[in-house]
């Protein structure tokens, strides 16, 4: 008899480069279940219908890049693009563009390659986001999936649907799919999971949104989830019930098992050659949290996620790479762990990769690095966050500056691209030590390919909130950040300031943020190494 009949959706707005992996993860831990899975990404599929409407205005640019639209998009995933940073920056500003002037821009709307934002309606308010279920068809995106629907899903008759939501720019998309979804299969049982609703169930006093519409939502990794709702309805349990004052959460994952989160991955389904990268990016996970998980005012410290390794890392990801001969491996962890980076370092994987560490061991050992590299690192993402060592120590970063300026030394001589993420604004630091960490970056520019310039956001289940005075961080019920008053007077306002007019104008580091890619910014970065 078959299995239970699931159709996973990953809505737009997110980035269109690479495959969703949280539906590849489930969508292999469902098939091996013996359960018939299809896979939907409308984030992709959406963007190719939304940049092939005639824009609204009709000015010199807007034509231009009208009529050169396919081209860019063939030109994005042969390379050609990547050929020299101008031509990319032409190539994605003209899809920006498109995207900007699409008719829905005179009802409110803004789409852009990587986000979307209604002039009224916030993703943040839960009263948006039901409105937005309500009335679907307001969304830019309605009638396509209308027509995609009648013509691709309308006689398959799933029994579960389930939507991925983890981005903010998905969540009005997410919210009419929903809506639409219950008016044209109401016999299907919607859930939805990701990180973002990951993060609202972790936020005291939520209230769901979709009451009626959404029959689920997952929290965490959601394989054993949706495998055991896929098994209590193939068995005939009413496991699904509709609620229209609460809802049911599903908590998925509660420790070591069988199958732990991300050992399964299928991508059958999945357009991989369309998406908007040289050749095939394949995006996986080796764990789930973050090994390290000490760090003050962490969202995923604040939220309570624990770390979930994978066994068998270098195994599944040789296993990934002989399957589909990817260009690029994108290692999604929150931080690589060391036993990962020395496996990797002894044995290739089978293509170029990519994905974030900490300064730590092993990377402080310079033949280490140089094995790396031989075994297909080309770039780390690397976390620094401030270059004064009080403020490391008070964020207990457990980061040392001199290990890590010796780090960023190994890397560069080793042919390691370096994505360097730093933070302002957060309770540790002042004007004086922002300074300290432009004197460090500009002294080690030439070892930095990339950076990430973010002003610090307190997480609204932050323990340490409790010492300073905090204030609404927006109107939305489900902001997951709280505004505080800074106790050194450092606030955003003098943040920005000196980023706009001091850091981002240093000579050393301009050069830097200028190469930083637009729109896809770490995602395209490594095409840009040599």
């Amino acid at each position: 008899m078959p299995g239970t009949r699931i159709l996973l959706i990953n809505p737009p707005v997110s980035r269109p480069c690479e495959a969703p992996a949280g539906m590849a993860r489930l969508a292999g831990r469902l098939r091996e279940a013996g359960h018939q899975i299809s896979l939907w990404d409308a984030n992709l599929e959406g963007f190719l219908q939304t940049i092939g409407i005639e824009p609204a205005s009709d000015d010199t640019w807007t034509r231009r890049a009208w009529r050169d639209r396919e081209r860019h998009i063939r030109d994005l995933r042969s390379g050609e693009a990547f050929a020299h940073p101008d031509t990319y920056a032409r190539v994605i500003g003209d899809l920006e563009r498109l995207l900007s002037r699409h008719p829905a821009s005179i009802q409110g709307w803004h789409i852009g390659l990587t986000d979307l934002t209604h002039e009224r309606l916030q993703p943040v308010r839960s009263t948006d986001l039901a409105r937005a279920a309500i009335e679907p068809e307001t969304n830019p995106f309605y009638r396509w999936f209308r027509h995609v629907w009648g013509n691709r899903f309308a006689g398959l008759n799933f029994d579960l649907i389930g939507i991925s939501l983890n981005y903010l720019d998905q969540a009005l998309t997410a919210s009419a799919l929903a809506g639409a979804l219950k008016t044209l299969t109401p016999k299907s049982r919607i859930v939805m999971g990701g990180g973002l609703i990951t993060s609202w169930l972790s936020r005291p006093g939520f209230i769901n949104p979709w009451s009626g519409i959404v029959e689920r939502l997952i929290a965490g990794p959601g394989e054993e989830a949706l495998v055991r709702l896929a098994e209590e309805h193939h068995h005939g349990q009413q496991a699904l019930r509709s609620e229209t004052n609460s809802f049911s959460l599903l908590s998925t994952y509660s420790g070591p098992s069988e199958n732990p989160p991300g050992r399964t991955y299928d991508f059958f389904g999945l357009p991989l050659d369309q998406y908007l990268s040289p050749g095939i990016t394949l995006p996986v996970s080796l764990s789930h949290g973050c090994f390290w998980h000490t760090c003050s005012f962490c969202p995923e410290t604040a939220e309570g996620n624990r770390y979930q390794p994978v066994h068998d890392d270098i195994q599944l990801l040789q296993t990934l790479t002989q399957r589909h001969h990817q260009r690029l491996l994108h290692l999604l962890d929150n931080a690589l762990s060391p036993r990962f980076l020395r496996q990797a370092a002894e044995q290739a994987i089978g293509a170029p990769w990519y994905g974030f560490a900490r300064f730590e061991e092993p990377l402080d050992n310079l033949d280490f690095c140089r094995a790396l590299r031989r075994h297909g690192c080309v770039m780390l993402q690397l976390g620094l966050e401030s270059g004064d060592q009080s403020v490391l120590d008070d964020l207990h970063k457990g980061i040392s500056l001199d290990r890590a300026c010796r780090i960023l030394d190994n890397l560069k001589l080793a042919g390691i691209g370096t994505y360097v993420y730093l933070l302002f604004g957060t309770p540790a630091e002042d004007e004086a030590s922002a300074r300290r960490t432009l004197d460090l970056v500009a002294r080690h520019a030439e070892t930095i390919d990339f950076l990430n310039l973010a002003i610090f956001n307190l997480p609204i289940g932050a323990g340490e909130a409790s010492t300073l005075d905090t204030m609404p961080f927006s109107e939305g019920d489900l902001s997951l950040y709280v505004d505080f008053k800074h106790p050194k007077g450092w606030n955003r306002a003098h943040v920005r300031r000196f980023l706009d007019r001091e850091f981002r104008r240093h000579p050393a580091i301009t050069p830097i943020i200028k190469r930083d890619p637009p729109a896809f910014t770490s995602s395209h970065a490594p095409f840009f190494l040599p």
